[in-house]
């Protein structure tokens, strides 16, 4: 039963039915585990917003920066293959 709380989903409800529990006990052990894990993933999802943010924005600056560089990267190494053969 702590497999439902824990870890809701499709097999967790197989073995459920397959070992035979009862609906009354099954539907509010699975809504206790999805509601556990949505308010979770809110959670979690609230407290990462701010160096997600961050991340995005140093990326999205940046971003035609490294653009330049990978191809300049790439026209490199493209250059040596065709001097070595």
């Amino acid at each position: 039963m702590v497999l439902l709380v824990l870890f809701p989903g499709a097999t967790a409800s197989v073995l459920a039915g397959v070992t035979g529990l009862r609906a009354a006990a099954f539907l509010p052990l699975m809504l206790t585990g999805l509601i556990l894990g949505a308010l979770l993933s809110r959670t979690l999802a609230a407290a990462a917003a701010g160096p997600v943010t961050a991340l995005a924005g140093f990326i999205d600056r940046h971003v035609l920066l490294w653009g330049v560089a990978i191809l300049a990267v790439v026209a490199i190494v493209k250059v040596v293959q065709r001097r070595r053969s």
